[in-house]
């Protein structure tokens, strides 16, 4: 009998890589750091059972905030690709008695109309009437979560999941202390498990927040044997929003995502790291439109216009919130427009470049894809430099960025570790500005190799066989990944487009031939950017 039940369970596991390896990767073309990193795994996703407790007077204040946050996270959460970052999801109300609005049920685009009905279920129940009796909320806590944890149980023991473990979240706008004794009380005589947490989420108002400011702690409390985590959020739909898109991040994972390897003395310093996504990638939505996530800059396409929005200082801009390529923008050369209006479009863009830069700024825009049925917007940050050229940077919109929080840096390490890593780095080549003609990732090598054709063309009529050619491109998977540093690089430049120091300097035409290159001026001579000199 045990060795059946070790066989289901390794076909289960097994079913569950496949699934990541077939719907867990990103495509070739867009390759990002989730995908390189292997960070989209979530194979240990915990189930998640929200109780929301919808009593007056409070609820009618918080009813619209809680149903459109709630319903925003799950259309987002049902939209992604990729194996489900949200497996099981359950909700329930709490009002005069528990009401089930929502069994377990997977979090996807198939199951997308029962998640809003039960948020609609969820925004019909009146914010008057008569406030329960906390015993009574006790109560109704305790039958709903050991409800929802029976049914839980006996899925994963017939088979039909392999969720191991849930989160149980408490919504609620009364005092939070409240709750936490409740769940407390109801939990003490009950048999828990170490794969159930406990969540109390207590909405509060700054109209109203002395009525929300926590006491000190109770010593019954502390000494309780179910731990119970408090969390104050302002009641508004961007807050309430972020707690529910903390349940997107990978949790549980068997290792850690990477390691930095640096030199040391005798053997080399492993600082072991996790990656923590800031934002959702465009590219693991399921768009109608897959041209929604692309914003192709050929000049076959018709020009894009991109509205300003607003301006930024240069230091609040977090370089969290950008992702994708960014290109570098210049004054157009279109061969259709005079004199006049050249020289008038340089003069302008240089302008704003100098207006940014001497403001220390950043300018935000908006591009509006064109779309069937609702416009779509994409936004970009548009980064000054010294020379005349600027950073294009496409940044997140507040839908799909993602919540984080770390600790912070509390004391200072060791003297002994301090000293161990300045003597790894002081063992590294230093540079002033990063030169990328200085770093090598065996590209063309490797484009040859993986070639069909022979990589040499035949010489003197030479008959080459395929054999000859043939090498072996298996890569061995390594789990996590090792980066090693190369060199370290100081702040020489202020340029974003180029990463070089120096004075500014037009770009001027130039002729062909080995004497065309002078005409760029010193910053763009081969001793400048190629870290040679001059020949």
């Amino acid at each position: 009998m045990d060795g059946n039940r070790r066989t289901s369970a390794l076909r289960r596991v097994s079913k569950a890589r496949e699934g990541v390896r077939k719907h867990g990767t990103a495509s070739s073309g867009d390759m990002d750091e989730s995908s390189i990193f292997g960070s989209a795994s979530f194979l240990h996703q915990p189930a998640r059972l929200l109780i929301v407790e919808a009593v007056p007077p409070w609820w009618s204040d918080t009813s619209t905030v809680v149903c459109n946050a709630l319903n925003n996270f799950l259309t987002l959460a049902a939209s992604l690709k990729g194996p489900r970052r949200l497996p099981l999801f359950s909700l329930y109300s709490i009002t005069n008695q528990a009401d089930r609005l929502l069994p377990f049920l997977s979090v996807s685009s198939a199951n997308l109309p029962s998640l809003r009905t039960a948020v609609d279920n969820l925004r019909s129940i009146p914010g008057q009437g008569v406030t329960p009796e906390p015993t009574s909320v006790g109560q109704s806590l305790q039958d709903v979560v050991l409800a929802s944890l029976k049914r839980l149980d006996d899925d994963v023991r017939f088979g039909r999941t392999n969720i191991s473990s849930v989160q149980v979240t408490v919504l609620t706008s009364r005092p939070g202390r409240i709750t936490v004794r409740l769940l407390g009380d109801v939990m003490k005589g009950e048999i828990m498990t170490p794969s159930v947490s406990f969540v109390v989420i207590q909405l509060y108002t700054w109209e109203r927040w002395s009525e929300y400011q926590l006491p000190a702690e109770d010593p019954e409390m502390a000494e309780s044997q179910v731990p119970v985590e408090l969390k104050q959020v302002e009641s508004n739909v961007f807050a309430v929003e972020a707690v529910f898109k903390q349940w997107l991040h990978d949790y549980g994972r068997d290792s850690e995502h990477l390691q930095i390897l640096l030199r040391g003395c005798p053997n080399p310093v492993s600082i072991k790291c996790d990656i923590l996504e800031c934002l959702i990638h465009p590219s693991f939505l399921l768009w109608k439109n897959p041209e929604s996530t692309e914003t192709p800059w050929s000049a076959s396409q018709a020009p894009k216009i991109l509205r300003a929005v607003k301006t930024v200082h240069a230091s609040e801009n977090c370089q969290s919130l950008s992702y994708g390529m960014s290109p570098i923008v210049r004054p157009t050369t279109n061969g259709r427009q005079n004199w006049e209006e050249f020289e008038a479009n340089q003069n302008r863009f240089q302008a704003l470049n100098q207006a940014l830069e001497r403001s220390e700024e950043v300018l935000v825009l908006r591009l509006e894809l064109p779309q069937s049925g609702l416009p779509l917007s994409s936004f970009y940050v548009l980064r000054p430099s010294p020379s005349l050229a600027m950073l294009l940077s496409p940044i997140t919109c507040g839908e799909l960025f993602l919540p984080f929080t770390f600790p912070d840096q509390t004391r200072d390490s060791p003297a002994e570790v301090v000293e161990l890593i300045d003597s790894c780095l002081s063992q590294l080549d230093r540079d002033h500005m990063l030169n990328p003609s200085s770093l090598s990732g065996n590209v063309y090598p490797y484009l040859r190799s993986t070639s069909r054709g022979p990589q040499n063309p035949p010489l003197g009529g030479q008959k080459i066989t395929s054999k000859s050619f043939r090498k072996s491109n298996s890569m061995s998977k390594a789990q996590p990944v090792l980066l090693r540093p190369v060199q370290s690089g100081g702040s020489g430049s202020s340029d974003p487009t180029f990463g070089q120091s120096g004075p500014p300097t037009q770009a001027q035409p130039t002729r062909g031939g080995a004497r065309g290159r002078r005409g760029l001026g010193p910053k763009y001579g081969r001793g400048r950017w190629m870290g040679g000199g001059d020949q």
